[in-house]
């Protein structure tokens, strides 16, 4: 748990730091009537959570793996492909383009059978929008990011995967780290730059494996089920699902007047309740 707790000390304090650094060189998130909040605000914060969960991760030993390393390399792409996208706006078609080949340079090293290529591909990237689509409303990533690095690292710790496992607990703690700035007040979000990376970090372990597949992926459920079904509608209803909208299942509770923090903790609490099913599964 060493790990958690070192993320979170660098995270916490260089969250604050990416604020004043957001708002010396106008890195800001303007509102548009699509969006949760009214004034404009910092965007850069997942900075902080990276650079936290890095630091921890390395100074743990956990980055001598082939494979995580890869993974780490994939989530520094995300990041900069994030702040890249926070300054300037990219179109969906280059992160798109951007994401799958940061995908494949996870896969391709690791001998699937090429059947199984086209899916790890469609769910890495399919989790990392997924987890930037829920990015909507103060703390609901970062909490969902505690809970299933904290569940991950503890399914990986009992495989006796203790790199994967630290690793896990070290983005739970950056997360955390970044909550109380976030979550309480709104006063930076994560941006592109953290949630991207934070989806490809757990798509990619849930691929890498160490743990049963489908227990490492419990955890990201009700962010995969609120995407999912969103995005099947607007498709069915042929709209440009690539657009900013606010149609998700918590993005509708808000407009109906729950607080962004109440949302926040029901979706912790539904990600909580399946953590539960992939722990205690026998």
């Amino acid at each position: 748990m060493i790990e958690a707790l070192t993320a979170f000390a660098v995270s916490f304090v260089l969250t604050p730091a990416a604020r004043f650094v957001s708002h010396r060189f106008g890195l800001l998130d303007k509102p548009t009537p699509r969006s949760s909040h009214s004034v404009p605000t910092p965007r850069i914060g997942g900075l902080a959570i990276v650079l936290g969960a890095a630091a921890a991760a390395i100074a743990a030993g956990a980055l001598r793996e082939p494979m995580l390393v890869r993974i780490a390399l994939g989530v520094l792409a995300m990041a900069v492909l994030g702040l890249i996208d926070d300054a300037t706006d990219l179109r969906p078609a280059w992160k798109l383009v951007i994401q799958i080949a940061a995908a494949a340079g996870i896969l391709f090293p690791l001998g699937l059978d090429p059947v199984l290529v086209p899916v790890a591909l469609f769910w890495i990237v399919g989790v990392t929008n997924a987890f930037n689509f829920m990015d909507g409303i103060n703390g609901i990533a970062s909490l969902e990011a505690m809970i299933c690095g904290a569940t991950m690292g503890v399914l990986l710790l009992r495989a006796g995967d203790v790199m994967g496992a630290a690793c896990c607990f070290a983005v739970a703690g950056a997360a955390a780290g970044f909550f109380p700035w976030n979550a309480f007040n709104g006063s930076i979000f994560m941006g592109d730059t953290g949630a991207l990376a934070l989806g490809f970090f757990f798509g990619a372990m849930v691929v890498r494996g160490g743990a049963p597949r489908w227990l490492l992926a419990l955890p990201l459920l009700p962010f995969l089920a609120d995407s999912g079904v969103t995005l099947a509608r607007r498709a069915m209803r042929r709209e440009r699902v690539y657009e900013a909208h606010r149609t998700h299942f918590y993005q509708r509770l808000t407009n109906r007047g729950w607080s962004h923090f109440a949302v926040t903790l029901l979706w912790g609490a539904l990600a909580a309740a399946a953590s539960a099913v992939a722990l205690f599964w026998k």
